[in-house]
């Protein structure tokens, strides 16, 4: 009941805050769902709001005295590169539920608020990052943690150009990486190491954005209207995508790699994943 009355809560505050067009109350209603989202976690929530409350505060400043520096208060919320350090040493404790919610659901109102204040050098300096973090990226976790970064940076642009194109795209990211945490759990796997079988490596290709599945096509949705705005900066973000699809690949030949010990179920099992893949 308790849990209940805080989801409940949640999101009945973040849809005042969808509302909203006053950056001040938009401080305050982020403030508030920062607070609720710390008390379901379990581990480190006294942490994770002090971290919060003071980029909030970065946040107020920039609005008070320098509002082409609101993005980078929200990014530094959101934990998006260059100020991702933060997010990486506090995620890595949280448990599935709680990191699928902090991918997801938490970063619906600072992702739309991110679109109102879009900046291209912010834009291009974060994928940059990204482009290099990825490759650098040793364990599942870290792999998971920069293609949310980048998913985001989809995000954003989606909400900056349509707002319809953003909560699709929203829907089916959450859903696909809903489904890949649960063939994680499923496979009792742990995010820190490169262990895979092949229902999670499938999924993870599949939460890639790899054709032709469902995310490809939002993808180029939204690349199809970048293009018309800014060539280059929609260059980068297929770039740094190319890039993503290496380290996915490198993933699923792990994956293919540990199948082969179980050669006789190898076949139907890549299949079956398959042919599930093609719905999502």
């Amino acid at each position: 009941m308790y849990m209940v009355l805080l989801s409940f809560s949640y999101n009945f505050i973040m849809f005042l805050g969808l509302n909203q067009t006053s950056y001040v109350l938009v401080f305050l209603i982020l403030e508030w769902l920062s607070w609720i989202f710390s008390v379901t976690l379990m581990v480190f929530s006294m942490k994770y709001l002090l971290i919060q409350s003071y980029f909030s505060l970065a946040f107020l400043v920039a609005l008070l005295s320098m509002p082409k520096f609101i993005i980078l208060s929200l990014l530094l919320k959101m934990g998006f590169p260059p100020f991702y350090n933060w997010a990486i040493a506090l995620f890595k404790f949280f448990s599935k539920k709680s990191l699928l919610f902090a991918m997801t659901m938490h970063k619906i109102l600072p992702t739309i608020v991110s679109g109102k204040c879009f900046s291209m050098f912010m834009s291009l300096l974060s994928i940059t990052m990204l482009c290099i973090l990825f490759l650098q990226a040793s364990n599942l976790f870290l792999v998971l943690m920069f293609s949310s970064f980048l998913h985001g940076w989809w995000v954003i642009l989606a909400s900056y150009f349509y707002q319809k194109l953003f909560w699709q795209y929203w829907v089916v990211y959450g859903s696909l990486l809903l489904l890949f945490l649960t063939s994680i759990t499923f496979s009792k796997l742990e995010l820190f190491g490169y262990g895979q079988t092949t229902l999670s490596g499938i999924s993870f290709l599949v939460l890639s954005g790899f054709p032709p599945f469902l995310l490809f096509w939002m993808k180029a949705s939204v690349f199809m209207i970048l293009v018309m705005g800014s060539a280059f900066l929609a260059m980068m973000l297929i770039f740094s995508s190319v890039i993503s699809l290496i380290v996915y690949f490198r993933v699923l030949c792990m994956s293919l790699e540990l199948s082969e010990k179980n050669s006789g179920k190898f076949i139907p099992m890549l299949t079956i994943s398959l042919l599930i893949s093609f719905f999502y």
